[in-house]
């Protein structure tokens, strides 16, 4: 961590490990825990947002299902 902070000024950034078997997985790290011999990741689950929301949403006067329109 000590060698990191020359390029990393603090350690308050996003951090996500990407994972690849048959699909493509990524994990935020939650937290992490500095031992003496090792560096331990607590991954959490990612939850995926639309990237082009305004393409994307249906408008504010079309019917959502819960309003009963339908």
């Amino acid at each position: 961590m000590k060698l990191a902070s020359a390029v990393v000024p603090n350690d308050d950034i996003e951090v996500e490990v990407e994972y690849e078997a048959t699909t493509i997985s990524q994990y935020p790290i939650a937290e992490y825990s500095i031992g003496e011999d090792a560096v331990i990741l607590h991954l959490t689950t990612k939850h995926t947002d639309c990237l082009a929301k305004e393409l994307c949403i249906l408008p504010s006067n079309s019917c959502d299902g819960a309003s009963g329109c339908c």
